[in-house]
């Protein structure tokens, strides 16, 4: 007589003595009435199970689904289950493990095994659902998955307390913690080797430009772009709103080490330092030995000796006003041909690497960069003498918007200013002294660059000029210099009352006017 049981009866055994178990481990479990979830059984470790040690408001529900396969005899050692189940419990954010019972033909229990769907069989489930869309093959209701259950199932005894043990081993103590772990592992495994892969066609203007693309100079500007999500090197054609808002992009070369930029001028002013990158490239100049690439400009050595190149800096760019005052003093060296760079700290023991530029410096602003390096010190020091911190990045053009920082800066720091005043003769000019001696007024005024503000004062000695019939500033003498005030005219005031000035020198009567006789209001 063959006591063997159907393949239906085998598994309706399996699952009355799954739910016995359950019933005597006690733990709480539901079965599932439609097969569209994925999962046979929900089973949920009772609270009582945390402990007294567990504050009631602390404790955390534990609960697994389980999709329950059994199986007869000693032979064979897979399991299959259809992949759009396995796809359901899988994707859970609860711990979901398949439970092979292999019992006897007759039903009787003989050894339970557990497959945890997380790590490897999670990325082996998400590796197939993968090819399947690649192949653009939906039905995967049709589709089954097999798992070798003795190789990668952890055994357990077919007792209450084997099946209690084997679950709350895979599950842990901390189901929050669980639960971040699987939402982390569903996201990002398969994107080891990274995730977006682009195939774009770009016009290439020649090797300059060739070489200007690879450094990450200049913008690569697709003509025609194909994105793709790549995940466990299957590529399917990428759908996000990314695409849409790529114009351009910028290629990163890769590092191969840091290392330090020195910049000098004579030996009297202070070196300049930068920390840059040595950055490897397709070979497109045959003489090319390194590139060095630092956010503002790239250095190339050849064998005849060292090329430098600014990067967009004059742009849109926003840099510090300590940024903006090392970069324009490593330029003004440079550009003045008395400046020599050091490449150091390349390599391990390695000299460091000193030589002019090979090619003369070129570019916008290099006959202006002088004097737009001392604007931005004098007014670094302003700054600081009136307790004011330097604010947000700027961009270049702000330092050609504020002619009265360059002023105050002149007027205040330099020994011999620049800076000219005159004023028509008048009638009472006499303050002291004889009619059209030397007078001495306060000039005052306010000073701004990219959002920072200082008041300040000056002594101006003003002398005749009678064939022009003018007084002229000759000498200067810094008063004062302090943050911003509500009140410019009370600042004024207090500074006259003190120092015994009778004439003020009002910004608001006088105008700027430059060599090529254009003026503008102060």
């Amino acid at each position: 007589m063959n006591d063997a049981l159907p393949s239906y009866e085998l598994g309706r055994a399996g699952e009355t003595l799954f739910a016995h178990l359950c019933d005597r481990a006690r733990l709480r479990q539901n079965k599932s009435l439609q097969d569209v979830t994925g999962w046979d059984f929900l089973v949920e470790f009772l609270l009582e199970e945390a402990g007294r040690a567990t504050p009631l408001d602390q404790r955390q529900p534990s609960t697994c689904i389980i999709q329950l396969k059994s199986t007869a005899g000693e032979r064979g050692n897979r399991v299959s289950a259809k992949l759009s189940a396995v796809d359901l419990i899988a994707k859970n954010a609860q711990p979901a493990f398949v439970i092979v019972f292999r019992l006897t033909p007759a039903g009787d229990p003989l050894r339970g095994y557990l497959i945890h769907l997380l790590g490897p069989q999670l990325s082996r489930i998400l590796r197939r659902l993968r090819l399947a869309e690649a192949r653009q093959d939906y039905a995967i209701n049709r589709a089954s998955i097999s798992f070798d259950y003795r190789r990668i199932g952890v055994p357990f005894e077919l007792t209450p307390e084997g099946l209690k043990m084997a679950l709350a081993a895979a599950m842990g103590d901390d189901p929050v913690a669980y639960v971040f772990e699987k939402q982390r592992q569903l996201a990002e495994l398969g994107y080891e080797d990274g995730h977006l892969e682009g195939e774009a066609v770009v016009r290439i203007e020649g090797q300059d430009h060739l070489k200007d693309l690879m450094l990450g100079i200049a913008p690569l500007v697709p003509e025609r772009l194909t994105m793709f999500d790549r995940r466990f090197g299957i590529r399917i054609p990428y759908q996000g709103p990314l695409l849409a808002r790529i114009e351009e992009f910028r290629v990163d070369p890769p590092k191969v080490g840091d290392c330090e930029i020195v910049i000098r001028g004579d030996s009297f002013v202070p070196p300049v330092r930068f920390k840059a990158e040595i950055v490897v490239i397709p070979p497109i100049e045959a003489d090319a030995i390194l590139y060095v690439k630092h956010a503002d400009f790239t250095i190339r050595m050849s064998r005849d000796g060292l090329h430098f190149q600014t990067v967009g800096l004059f742009d849109d760019g926003r840099k510090s006003l300590d940024a903006w005052m090392k970069l324009t003093r490593a330029l003004t060296y440079l550009a003045e041909g008395r400046g020599s760079l050091t490449i150091d700290r390349w390599r391990d023991n390695a000299v460091p690497v000193t030589a002019a530029l090979t090619e003369p410096l070129t570019g916008p602003y290099l006959n202006e960069m002088p004097e737009i390096a001392t604007i931005l010190e004098r007014w670094r020091q302003l700054l600081e003498r009136a307790g004011v911190e330097p604010g947000e990045s700027f961009r270049f053009d702000a330092i050609w918007e504020s002619e009265l920082a360059a002023i105050a800066g002149d007027l205040l720091l330099n020994k011999t200013p620049v800076a000219r005043f005159e004023i028509d003769s008048f009638e009472g000019a006499k303050l002291d002294g004889a009619e059209g001696e030397a007078i001495e007024a306060l000039y005052y005024n306010r000073a701004e660059l990219a959002g920072d503000t200082i008041c300040f004062a000056v002594e101006i000695r003003m002398e005749p000029v009678e064939e022009a019939g003018l007084y002229r500033s000759t000498a200067f003498k810094p008063l004062d210099v302090s943050a911003d005030v509500p009140d410019l005219d009370a600042y004024a005031q207090k500074l006259a009352e003190a120092g015994g000035y009778r004439m003020l020198i009002d910004p608001d009567t006088m105008r700027i006017v430059d060599p090529s006789g254009s003026d503008r209001a102060l």
